[in-house]
C-alpha cells in the first residue's frame, strides 16, 4: 500500500467522527458550562467557532486560546488529545515502524516500556495522568503514554502469541474490571502506584489483547457483544465527553439533585452514550465511509461496513 493509500484509509476511518464529536462539543459548550471551567462564560462565538473549526481540521488549541480553562488541547471535546497521538504514531508507522525488522521493533518496545517506567518512578504524584496540554511537560507525557502501547501492539501483531481460554470476553472484561477498578493504589506512597500502573500498561493490558486476539476468530456465545461493542467503540468514544462536561457541570452545580439522583442521572448518561453512539454508527458514520470510500477508490471497503478497522 503507498503512502498515500495508508493516509487516505486512515483519514476516512477516523475524521468523519472527529468533525461530528467536535461539532457536538460546540453544540453542548456553551449548556456544559461549570463553576470548575471558569473560562466558558468569557468565550465569545468568534472564539467558539474559530475552536470548532480547529478541532474539526484535528489542529490542537494551545494553551493561551483555551475556551475551557482545562489547557485541553482539544477543548470541545477532551479525549481527542489522544487521537491526535495516534495520528502522529500512524505518520511514523507508515515511514519507519513498519520497516523495522522485528528485533530492533523488539528493542524499541523494550526501550519504550523502560521510558514509562522511568517516568511513573519519578512523577510528583506516580502516576502517568496527562498529555492533553501544548506544554512540554504534557507533550512528553503524552509520547510516554503513546509509544509503550503503540510498538507493542506491532510486536504482538507481527508474533501473534496466542492464549486460548475458556469465555474469553468474560475473562478479559473480568481482567478489565480487576485493573480499572482501582484508580490509585498505596495511599501516601506514590511508589506503590507507579509499580501499580507499570504493571498494568506493561503486562495486564498486553496479556488482554493476547487473549482477545487468540478468540477473534472463534465462534463463542459472546460474538455479538464482540462485534456490537467493537463496532460502537470508536464513535462512542469520540463523541461521549461532551456529555460527561454537562453532567459534570450539573453534579457541581448549586441545584444538584440528591447523591443518588446523580447516580441515576449519571447511569442516564452512560446508557445514552452508548444509544447514541449506536445511532451513530448506523446514520453517520458508516454511510460516511462507505461515501467516501466509493468516491476515493470507486469500490466498496469492507471496513467502511465495520466489519474490520
Amino acid at each position: 500500500m503507498s503512502w498515500r493509500n495508508f493516509a487516505l484509509r486512515r483519514l476516512v476511518r477516523l475524521q468523519p467522527m472527529v468533525v461530528f464529536g467536535t461539532l457536538i462539543g460546540a453544540l453542548f459548550f456553551y449548556p456544559g458550562a461549570s463553576v470548575v471551567c471558569p473560562l466558558v462564560d468569557q468565550t465569545t462565538l468568534s472564539h467558539l467557532l474559530i475552536v470548532t473549526v480547529m478541532g474539526c481540521l484535528m489542529l490542537p488549541v494551545s494553551v493561551g486560546y483555551d475556551v475551557r480553562g482545562w489547557q485541553e488541547t482539544y477543548p470541545l471535546n477532551g479525549p481527542t488529545w489522544s487521537l491526535f497521538f495516534e495520528y502522529i504514531a500512524n505518520i511514523l508507522y507508515a515511514l519507519v515502524l513498519r520497516r523495522l525488522p522485528t528485533w530492533l521493533l523488539a528493542v524499541v518496545v523494550l526501550a519504550s516500556a523502560f521510558a514509562t517506567g522511568q517516568y511513573l518512578l519519578t512523577a510528583p504524584g506516580g502516576d502517568i495522568v496527562g498529555g492533553w496540554a501544548l506544554t512540554g511537560h504534557e507533550l512528553r507525557v503524552g509520547f510516554t503514554r503513546l509509544m509503550f502501547p503503540f510498538t507493542a501492539g506491532l510486536l504482538l501483531a507481527r508474533w501473534r502469541p496466542r492464549l486460548s481460554v475458556p469465555h474469553p470476553f468474560l475473562v478479559c472484561s473480568v481482567l478489565l474490571v480487576a485493573l480499572l477498578a482501582m484508580p490509585r493504589v498505596g495511599g501516601a506512597d506514590v511508589r506503590l502506584n507507579a509499580l501499580y500502573e507499570l504493571g498494568c500498561i506493561v503486562a495486564g493490558f498486553p496479556l488482554i489483547i493476547i487473549i482477545g486476539a487468540s478468540a477473534l476468530h472463534e465462534q463463542h456465545e459472546s460474538s455479538f457483544a464482540c462485534r456490537f461493542l467493537g463496532r460502537i467503540s470508536y464513535p462512542l468514544y469520540i463523541t461521549h465527553y461532551p456529555f460527561v462536561y454537562m453532567y459534570f457541570a450539573y453534579v457541581h452545580g448549586a441545584d444538584a439533585a440528591s447523591p443518588l439522583g446523580q447516580l441515576a442521572l449519571g447511569v442516564t448518561v452512560w446508557a445514552g452514550c452508548i444509544a447514541m453512539a449506536y445511532v451513530y454508527t448506523r446514520c453517520y458514520d458508516e454511510p460516511v465511509r462507505r461515501w467516501l470510500t466509493r468516491r476515493i477508490w470507486g469500490v466498496k471497503d469492507k471496513a467502511s461496513k465495520g466489519q474490520k478497522d
